[in-house]
């Protein structure tokens, strides 16, 4: 004979396969969260998109309510996300999709960048200015996360203007750059070397590809001719 405990649970296990979740018909809690707070579908970016030259550059973020935290990623081509800070978290990057440059600029005026591949990892630490660069040819990408849900975004170009002109003249004796000329900078500058660099390779695999099917056409009209004049023998 089943002991009681054995037949619930036995239907305990039931009602979990039927529905996903506790019941609260079985006497238990309602579920702590909802599909739509564990699974995010990011289709509309944040951040751009920036048409470039070879591919549009953006930002997919989203606010994770069940951890308090923020997942995104990023896409950018042949082009740099400009130098910035979170003032306010953490993040943390891996590879989708590589090469990137990476570079960091420390609170002591030093800077140091290097060269990351697919799959490899990335720490950019609260408040330190950092930037990522692709300069290959095809589009690049990384997924970013932050453990807390507003780690907001400080660019360089408009922290430096956030300096009042008088004062950058005062500690500088030039002005460097007004808020309103920061502002034009968008999140996302194209290099102009990467894409004349990509647009010059593109054209000359156009040109060896063009090349080859004429020597492969040429060869075919050779092999018809040998063909037709042993026919005529």
């Amino acid at each position: 004979m089943f002991k009681m405990g054995s037949i619930l649970s036995f239907m305990f296990i039931l009602g979990l396969s039927r529905s996903g979740f506790a019941q609260n018909d079985a006497g238990l809690a309602a579920p702590m969260y909802s599909w739509t707070d564990l699974v995010i579908n990011m289709t509309t970016p944040q951040v751009g998109p920036v048409n470039g030259t070879l591919g549009a550059s953006y930002v997919l973020l989203s606010s994770m309510s069940a951890s308090e935290s923020t997942l995104g990623k990023v896409v950018i081509g042949c082009t740099t996300f400009v130098i910035h800070s979170h003032p306010r978290g953490t993040e943390q990057s891996m590879v989708l999709q590589g090469p990137l440059t990476i570079g960091y600029m420390f609170e002591n005026g030093t800077s140091s960048n290097t060269t990351v591949q697919t799959g490899e990892f990335m720490v950019f630490p609260e408040g330190i200015f950092h930037f990522q660069s692709n300069q290959g040819c095809e589009t690049a990408s990384f997924a970013i996360s932050f453990p807390v849900s507003d780690p907001g975004t400080m660019p360089a170009t408009v922290a430096f203007a956030a300096i009042p002109e008088s004062l950058q003249m005062l500690f500088f004796n030039h002005t460097f750059i007004s808020m309103s000329a920061a502002s034009a900078v968008g999140p996302f500058v194209e290099d102009a070397a990467c894409v004349t660099s990509c647009q010059q390779a593109a054209a000359a695999s156009a040109s060896d590809e063009g090349a080859g099917r004429r020597r492969e056409l040429l060869q075919a009209i050779g092999r018809q001719s040998y063909l037709g004049g042993r026919m005529m023998k």
